[in-house]
This record gives structure tokens, sequence and C-alpha cells, in this order.
């Protein structure tokens, strides 16, 4: 079971830190850069 939280636990990380991004660049731009 170890093993498994080893090899989930960075992809947990990775998940939320690509949400993180794609939440601060998909609203940010969203409003600012709308032509």
């Amino acid at each position: 079971m170890e093993f498994f939280l080893v090899m989930i636990a960075p992809h947990l990380i990775l998940a939320a830190a690509v949400l993180g991004v794609f939440a601060w660049f998909g609203r940010r731009p969203a409003s600012e850069e709308k032509e």
C-alpha cells in the first residue's frame, strides 16, 4: 500500500498544479484578453 501511495502522491501533486495553473491562466486572460 505504501508503494501505491508513493506512486500516487506525485500524480496528485501534478494534478493539483495543473488544475491551479489551468484555473489561473484560464480565468485571467478570459477577462483581460477579450477583444
